[in-house]
């Protein structure tokens, strides 16, 4: 269960109803025990409570981009059809919505150095080749 997700449901009526959020599952120690990535958020849950509670995977997309899969797949389906005025429509839906997805998400820089504005450079870690 670990890297997957839990959200314990939120009520405003049951006093063992949690907030709502997702969080990461970081470790689980035993069948009664697991911790989270980030602090949890919500009501405190006693032993015994009975919130009901929803584990699952997230994407490694953003929230707002989630949809692209499907739109990628309709676009793709219509394509298959021969019904091109369809397929156009979620090509573009696709193609706008990978746009904002890198305008908003992307790093177009791949230097070796990153500037944190001092006077000296930091070497990126990730892009650093080490023999």
């Amino acid at each position: 269960m670990a890297s997957r997700w839990v959200r314990v449901t939120h009520s405003n009526t049951a006093a063992s109803s949690g907030d709502g959020l997702w969080y990461e599952i970081a470790s689980i120690e035993s069948s009664t025990v697991l911790t989270l990535a980030r602090p949890y958020g919500g009501r405190s849950l006693t032993t015994g409570a009975a919130a009901a509670y929803t584990i699952g995977q997230m994407p490694l997309l953003p929230e707002a981009f989630h949809p692209l899969p499907e739109v990628y797949a309709a676009y793709r389906y219509w394509s298959k059809e021969d019904n091109q005025t369809r397929a156009e429509q979620f090509k573009s839906m696709l193609d706008d919505g990978i746009t904002t997805l890198f305008k908003t998400y992307g790093f177009n820089d791949l230097s070796m150095i990153v500037d944190d504005g001092e006077d000296y450079p930091l070497l990126n870690p990730n892009l650093t080749p080490r023999l």
